[in-house]
């Protein structure tokens, strides 16, 4: 009984390592913890449900495969910045359309946006780059930058 309960908590540290820390400290332990639990069925397999040692090494590499797969997906995806909504917008540099005084246009990632010049900000001349620092509903709130706009 004991060998089910540490191949249980192997498969719960191994969730818990994906769903919660991703430091992958809980999936080193939760796979040694898988493969003493293996060894423990192996070594004594219950009487009322002998197993076959090639399928539970199987079922084990299967499942630690997909948890790295699984992981490596979740890595990926949290070290990226917002690309839509408000988030994706703020910090984005662009190009004044026209002269921002203090309401106006501007170019963003190829997307025409009706702006407003930030407070403390002087009026914006046509063509110069401007920065977003903040969104509110379809204006972007703009600032002059010295950032390059790449066309």
């Amino acid at each position: 009984m004991v060998d089910y309960l540490v191949v249980g908590l192997g498969y719960l540290l191994l969730m818990t390592e994906l769903l919660v820390t991703r430091s992958g400290i809980l999936a080193s332990v939760a796979i040694g913890t898988l493969l003493v639990g293996a060894a423990l069925l192996l070594i004594a397999p219950p009487a009322a449900a002998p197993l076959a040692p090639l399928l539970l090494v199987a079922v084990i590499l299967l499942t630690v495969a997909f948890a790295l797969f699984l992981g490596r997906g979740l890595a990926t995806t949290q070290g990226r910045l917002p690309l839509t909504g408000r988030e994706g917008m703020l910090g984005r540099v662009g190009v004044s359309l026209g002269a921002l005084d203090p309401v106006g246009q501007v170019q963003i990632a190829g997307e025409i946006w009706r702006a407003e010049v930030a407070p403390g900000f002087d009026s914006i001349p046509k063509g110069e780059p401007v920065q977003v620092i903040d969104v509110n509903g379809l204006t972007v709130m703009v600032a002059p930058t010295a950032f390059p706009v790449l066309r």
